[in-house]
């Protein structure tokens, strides 16, 4: 069979490209191939509450098995895919994909492989109960060992590591964060919101050690892992979980060019590739936009959605969605973070603690372009909204006012 457009990566964005091409009336052939045995899945709940607790696959699963029936959707699980070749006809493109097990037939593709979770470097060698945590068979692997090892050192203070140490203190674990610098997710929030997320997780009992570089880790026995820091010091524990970021996974394409910016494939706005009747998105891209600018994935459940709508308008040759304002989320234990709009390095900034959390607004060049809340989704959805209408705020109208702050975001 040749499918008139396959989908490579079983992930969020690749399925929101089938359901999305489904909604605009697509009447031809789909099929998402995806190397995990598992039906696609919600990605965020892995460091929250799926290593922590019996929470059912079930639960996670972005449609159970009957939707991909009843939208005519061929979904194979489970076959990694090796090999991409475009083959010359005379008539119409046609692209061949090899798997381990399979060969298909594509007139169009679409590639969705996503990330992989970064490793120590090899020079550490191979380690006992030191894990990554990237799909759900890296989370089950976790969640086993939760409820036998009673300490744990995690790795990195990102949105992962923030999350799973949260989720193994609340099963009773005694949890160490090792950064390398004395903030919490530095590259992503501004420093009033990193030094709040660094107090509530340090008063959940959390250790942080900051400024810390590994010179060595060893397995010392059974359950038992020490990591040995550049000032001298140990850490003995049971497990560890590296949170150190993504790497983009290796292209399996053979004879033709993909245009490749730091090992992410570029695309332009339609998420089009340089090659013809091939599209990609998720957190595997970066977009080219205007002139010569482009810009880094930003890897987030919204985006995958929102690019998938992007790529199946794109291959209908519809409209291209109009432009939303990206948003985000972190649920560290009882702590929630919601960010909308793109926080920049340079913003001016409003901040404000209120009776349940913290509020952070950005200004770039004066003008309201980005919130960071902590505990306040009422405030978030206002200035989500905000964004949204494109209401015209600056700074100027938050420090002349002396009214609320959301009857600013209100008027």
């Amino acid at each position: 069979m040749i499918y008139d457009v396959l989908i490579i990566g079983g992930g969020q964005y690749g399925l929101s490209v089938a359901e999305n091409l489904r909604k605009l009336n697509f009447a031809g052939s789909i099929a998402i191939v995806g190397d995990e045995a598992a039906l696609p899945y919600q990605r965020p709940p892995l460091s929250k509450t799926y290593i922590s607790s019996e929470v059912a696959f079930e639960n996670i699963a972005i449609r159970n098995s009957n939707y991909y029936r009843d939208q005519n959707i061929d979904l194979f699980t489970g076959e990694l895919v090796t090999q991409i070749t475009e083959e010359l006809q005379p008539s119409e493109p046609r692209f061949t994909i090899r798997s381990q097990s399979s060969v298909f037939t594509a007139k169009k593709i679409v590639l969705g492989l996503g990330v992989a979770a970064k490793t120590l470097p090899k020079s550490f060698g191979p380690l006992d109960n030191v894990f990554t945590l990237r799909n759900t068979a890296d989370a089950l692997k976790i969640r086993e060992k939760f409820c036998v090892n009673r300490s744990i050192a995690i790795i990195g203070s990102g949105f992962i590591g923030l999350e799973a140490s949260h989720a193994a203190s609340l099963v009773g674990m005694q949890v160490t964060i090792l950064t390398r610098t004395d903030q919490v997710l530095r590259k992503i929030t501004s420093t009033e919101i990193s030094k709040f997320l660094r107090k509530k997780t340090e008063e959940a009992g959390i250790r942080i050690v900051s400024n810390s570089k590994i010179c060595d880790i060893t397995s010392t026995a059974e359950n038992a892992v020490a990591i040995d820091l550049e000032n001298g010091d140990r850490i003995d524990v049971n497990m560890v979980l590296v949170c150190i970021g993504s790497e983009v996974r290796q292209l399996p394409v053979s004879n033709f060019n993909l245009a490749t910016r730091g090992g992410r494939l570029v695309v332009n706005q339609d998420c089009q590739t340089s090659a013809a009747n091939v599209w990609a998105g998720g957190d595997m891209v970066a977009v080219a936009g205007f002139g010569e600018a482009v810009n880094d994935p930003v890897e987030s459940v919204f985006n995958a959605l929102y690019q998938g709508e992007i790529t199946a308008a794109s291959i209908m040759s519809e409209t291209t969605p109009q432009q939303q304002v990206p948003w985000f989320w972190s649920d560290q234990g009882s702590t929630k973070l919601q960010i909308c709009g793109l926080p920049s390095p340079g913003d001016e900034l409003i901040s404000f603690q209120t009776d349940k959390g913290l509020v952070v607004l950005h200004f770039e060049n004066g003008d309201f372009s980005a919130a960071e809340c902590v505990n306040e989704p009422a405030f978030f959805m206002l200035a989500r909204k905000a964004l949204a209408r494109a209401v015209p705020l600056t700074i100027l109208d938050f420090q002349k006012n002396e009214m609320n702050l959301k009857d600013v975001l209100k008027s």
